[in-house]
């Protein structure tokens, strides 16, 4: 057989298999919402009718809604979708097979489950594929396996085995109950102190329910050796040579004297190098047989087939004298159909028939090979015959057909596991919305024979939106008159006054030095080295820090806008309960979807416009501030009236101290008649000096004292500007606001029939938003159906979501499938 390809295209496989996780994840997704709105909803529906049941004065039409819930919770009056515990069942077995496809996608190797009754050569079968010894793989020649899962992995390094604990919890759950149970022992011990002191009835050689007590006792006797075990966080890694008390028991089974860690092993994972193969992302599962008596073996043996097997080889062993095939490998045969999840059973099981016993004897093996292969015929199960116990045979009539059969069928098998997922799902989702539509409709029916209570909803409803209108207008108004008397707002003006000090206060402290003459120090210096430079270097130094000051407005702005949000919360709390408007920073965002949920369709809109504000008013920082900053250069020509360059009478800039300089840096004007380059700048060698040394001019230029009278003069002047026009911004922001405010309640309370967002909105907790009105069995029905009737559309939302899903999905076409054990069957 030609087999040096598979390698590769099992790799090619893998990457198909790989490539719809991404699928697979949405589809879980989609599960999962299904399975919780539809649960929310039966949750609704118990509700509605307990609580129309416990009222006193219950009226006969209530007593009918009740009625009509209970049916439909029963399936009485729903045909062929039955009861909503029905549709639970199948929801969860739609949820397994999500679950498991789920499992398959995420694997990364192909994993070949081996399985067989007692003394049937599977552990010969895995020892001979992988070449461990028999401390690591026992043979069950004197029944000495434990039913803690092994899983062997090919990989290239060295050994290593890694044991995964129990807890206490998890140890008594799985061994403990299990055996109680099967004992008639009640109750299970909880703590491990009850354990220990468990008087269980007296060892003896008898069989039927006293081989489960047995197993107690013997857990019981040798606690003391595996209870530190149960409290250890981490796993453990062992050596082949140290492994076999961890999945074996000893040689005298029934000894109490030995230790007995298997009891606190609940998996073990190796990694190791098969001899003879050269195939990458291979694992074998040693799958539990159902020697473990009341160990419910039967059910991890199901789940390890659901979620971790792609092909099941199912080892016989026959002798002269038994029937070939036995109740037990049907059972095996029945767990792996209920496990296969749409994948055909002649894809995932073969039987493997080992003839060591019965080779000498040909009568005998036909006979028996004969028998099974009609007992599977039937299944489409495939049958192949190896001498386990000879690598030769094991590779050439198991190993290397099962490779190739996943190397050709592994994409479809794959293909046939997702699809039938996604059908199982589709179908219980079509009896959801089925349920979910008749729901909407029983619920218009019902609420048609409540017309006092939602024509009292509908008028509370007007009115508290006449009363929610009240408070917005009285809260524009009060914006209003701040306008009216000329007031700014009070954050960004306390934002402009911070700004506007800090940055005077840098100024007066030598732009950052810590003093003035800290500052013309630098300067002297700095002149005399880079010339020019030293000017715009400053400019830009002084332009920066005073954006980085003047920034921080913008946060200003973001509290006065905030501030806005509160208030309007606040006045929309008043009425709207705290389960509405609840009294936390994103009030307003959390009623919008609220609102937007329940299909008010002028107040979500209205808050979505509402915190816009911030971005739709616009950064102050890039609309006011900017544009002033940009003045703050060395060739600037001029702002608020004072030169941004240097006047050409230098005699009179240098002076620094003349009334009408002092005049300018309190924004005065002051004529100017050209403006110098910086080259004119630094041509100015004649101007008179004020004091030494700085006072001097250095390399025939201006001194450092003329530099930073002017920068000064200059900056001064800009932070002037920027606190006038940022001023006159914190004037416009009330009106800023005011306007928010009244756009707010134009579209939210002025729309033509706005009342109805009321109801909608309130409906569900009318008891809470007008307890004086509704608060009878009426309002519990009203309340009811409210709830019903927004889980059913939300559930109606989800089927939505996963069929949609289901039209997206695009899987590759599958290579032809091949039979490859046909030749294997001799």
């Amino acid at each position: 057989m030609v087999v040096d390809n598979i390698p590769s295209r099992i790799s090619k496989a893998l990457d198909r298999r790989r490539s719809q996780r991404g699928f697979v994840e949405q589809l879980v997704a989609a599960q999962t919402a299904l399975e919780s709105d539809f649960e929310a909803l039966v949750g609704a529906l118990e509700e509605s009718e307990r609580s129309v049941r416990a009222l006193s004065n219950r009226t006969s039409n209530q007593t009918k809604f009740a009625d009509s819930i209970s049916a439909l919770l029963s399936g009485s009056e729903r045909g062929h979708m039955g009861s909503c515990g029905d549709l639970r069942r199948r929801l969860a077995e739609a949820g397994d097979l999500v679950s498991s496809v789920q499992h398959r996608v995420q694997r990364d190797t192909v994993n070949l489950g081996v399985v067989g009754t007692t003394k049937s050569g599977k552990s010969t079968l895995l020892r001979t594929i992988t070449g461990l010894p028999e401390s690591v793989i026992p043979s069950s020649a004197h029944n000495p396996t434990t039913a803690a899962p092994s899983r062997i992995y090919h990989v290239t390094g060295e050994f290593t085995a890694t044991v995964d604990l129990h807890n206490w919890g998890s140890f008594r759950d799985s061994y403990l109950t299990g055996l109680h149970h099967a004992s008639g022992l009640d109750p299970v011990p909880t703590t491990a102190a009850e354990f220990r002191g468990y008087r269980y009835p007296p060892l003896t050689k008898v069989y039927g329910d006293q081989r489960y007590v047995d197993k107690l006792r013997i857990a019981q006797a040798t606690f003391a050796g595996y209870e530190g075990l149960l409290h250890r966080s981490e796993p453990l890694h062992l050596t082949q040579f140290d492994l076999r008390p961890y999945v074996a028991y000893p040689l005298d089974a029934g000894s109490t004297e030995e230790s007995r860690p298997y009891h606190a092993v609940k998996s073990v994972r190796i990694e190791h190098r098969f001899p003879n193969l050269n195939v990458r992302d291979l694992g074998l599962i040693d799958l539990p047989g159902s020697g473990e008596a009341g160990l419910d073996v039967d059910k991890q043996f199901l789940n390890q087939l659901k979620n971790e097997v792609d092909l099941l080889l199912m080892v016989k062993r026959p002798t002269a004298k038994d029937a070939f095939f036995t109740t037990e490998d049907d059972n095996t045969l029945d767990s792996a159909d209920a496990a296969r999840g749409g994948v055909g059973l002649n894809d995932f099981v073969i039987v493997i028939i080992n003839p060591d016993l019965v080779s000498q004897h040909p009568e005998a093996f036909k006979n028996a090979l004969s028998t099974i292969k009609e007992r599977v015929k039937l299944r489409g199960i495939r049958v192949a015959v190896s001498d386990v116990s000879v690598a030769t045979s094991a590779m050439d009539n198991v190993m290397h057909p099962a490779l190739e059969h996943l190397a050709t069928r592994l994409a479809e098998m794959d293909r046939a596991a997702v699809g039938l997922a996604l059908d199982v799902v589709n179908g219980v989702s079509t009896d959801l919305r089925i349920l979910a539509d008749r729901l909407v409709e029983e619920v218009e029916n019902w609420q048609a024979g409540l017309p006092d209570q939602e024509q009292l909803l509908v008028d509370r409803a007007e009115k508290l939106r006449d009363a929610l209108g009240r408070g917005l207008r009285d809260l524009r108004d009060d914006y209003d008159r701040r306008v009216a008397a000329g007031d700014t707002d009070a954050e960004l003006t306390q934002g402009i006054k911070t700004a506007t000090e800090e940055a005077r206060a840098w100024i007066n402290g030598g732009f950052g030095r810590g003093s003035r003459q800290i500052w013309l120090d630098e300067l002297h210096n700095a002149i005399a080295v880079r010339g020019p430079e030293v000017r715009q270097n400053e400019y830009n130094s002084a332009r920066a820090e005073v954006a980085r000051i003047f920034g921080r407005i913008d946060l200003s702005l973001e509290a006065a806008v905030r501030r806005l949000w509160e208030e309007i919360a606040e006045k929309l709390r008043v009425r709207l309960t705290d389960e509405l408007v609840p009294n936390r920073p994103d009030a307003l965002p959390q009623l919008e979807l609220t609102a937007r949920t329940r299909r008010a369709q002028f107040l979500s809109p209205a808050i979505s416009e509402l915190l816009q504000l911030k971005v739709n008013y616009g950064s102050i920082v890039l609309r006011v501030t900017r544009p002033i900053l940009r003045n703050i250069r060395y060739d600037s020509p001029q702002f608020s009236g004072v030169p941004g360059g240097i006047v050409k009478d230098a005699a009179k800039a240098a002076a620094g101290v003349a009334a009408d300089s002092v005049g300018a840096a309190l924004g005065s004007p002051i004529p100017v008649s050209g403006f110098l380059t910086e080259n004119d700048w630094w041509a100015q060698s004649s101007a008179p000096s004020q004091g030494a040394p700085h006072g001097s001019p250095v390399s025939g230029g201006w001194t450092a004292n003329t530099l930073t009278d002017e920068i000064v003069r200059n900056v001064d002047a800009c932070i002037a500007d920027l606190e006038k026009a940022l001023l006159a911004e914190a004037r416009l922001m009330p009106r800023t606001l005011a306007a928010a405010v009244d756009l707010f309640f134009d579209t939210a309370m002025e729309s033509d029939k706005s009342e109805y967002d009321y109801v909608r909105l309130c409906g569900p907790i009318r008891q809470e938003v007008w307890p004086g009105d509704f608060d009878g069995g009426a309002a519990q029905v009203a309340a009811g159906l409210s709830a019903i009737e927004a889980g059913a559309r939300k559930l109606s939302a989800a089927v939505d979501g996963l069929q949609n899903l289901g039209l997206g999905l695009r899987l590759n076409t599958p290579p032809t499938p091949t039979a490859v054990f046909e030749d294997r069957i001799a």
